[in-house]
C-alpha cells in the first residue's frame, strides 16, 4: 500500500496513535498518583488541594451572588415598574 493510497485524515490519526504509543513511558502517573501514602509530598498534597477547593469555592460564592444580586435588582426594577435607563442616577 502506497502512501498516498490512504486518506489524509486516516494517515493523522495513525500519525497520531503512534505518538500516543511511543511517548507512554512519558505519560506515566508519579507515584504521589498511584497512592503512595508515605510519601511526604503525599501528605503535603492534602491540605494543598483544600485550599485550591476553598478558593475555587469563594470565586464560585461571589460569582453565585452576583448573579443573585443582578436578579433580585431587576425583579425590585419589575415591581417598581422603572426601567434601568431611567434618569433617576442609580
Amino acid at each position: 500500500m502506497r502512501r498516498s493510497d490512504l486518506p489524509r485524515n486516516i494517515r493523522k490519526l495513525l500519525l497520531i496513535g503512534a505518538a500516543i504509543v511511543a511517548l507512554t513511558s512519558f505519560s506515566m502517573a508519579c507515584p504521589v498518583c498511584f497512592g503512595a501514602k508515605d510519601s511526604a509530598v503525599s501528605e503535603a498534597i492534602v491540605p494543598a488541594i483544600g485550599v485550591l477547593m476553598g478558593c475555587t469555592g469563594i470565586v464560585a460564592a461571589g460569582i453565585g451572588g452576583f448573579a443573585a444580586r443582578l436578579a433580585f435588582r431587576n425583579k425590585q426594577r419589575k415591581i417598581d415598574g422603572s426601567s434601568p435607563l431611567s434618569s433617576q442616577g442609580r
